[in-house]
């Protein structure tokens, strides 16, 4: 009796398993769903990250009024500045600067402080 179970629970468990194409087709789904997620929510994203950058635009405006010359670093501007932040400073000599941040991978949106211009 117990090796006629054991043939029931064996064949049972065969009929349930999922097969090596069936675990592909759900791995894709999966990474198709969060490509077509993050391509949803990105113009959310690029709205925060503009007006971050804004911010950031206003305050070393500001630097500068007080100062007479452009912070080298954000830090320079913010106290707690976080490195890992989306936007990114570049002072190109001491008469503009660059702001970005990326938009998609490869991609990014910039301002030109000589031109005062999003690109």
């Amino acid at each position: 009796m117990g090796t006629f179970l054991k043939g029931v629970q064996f064949n049972f468990m065969c009929e349930d398993m999922i097969t090596r194409s069936e675990i592909y087709l759900i791995v894709f789904a999966f990474w198709f769903f969060l490509s077509v997620a993050s391509f949803i929510d990105f113009p959310a994203k690029e709205s925060r990250f503009r007006k971050s950058a804004e911010k950031y635009i206003e305050q070393i405006e500001a630097f500068k009024e007080k100062h007479h010359r452009y912070p080298s670093s954000l830090s320079e501007v913010f106290k707690n500045y976080d490195e890992s932040s989306p936007v990114f400073y570049d002072l190109k000599d001491s008469t503009h600067y660059i702001i970005s941040f990326g938009r998609i991978t490869g991609e990014s949106k910039t301002y030109y402080s000589m031109c005062k211009e999003w690109e």
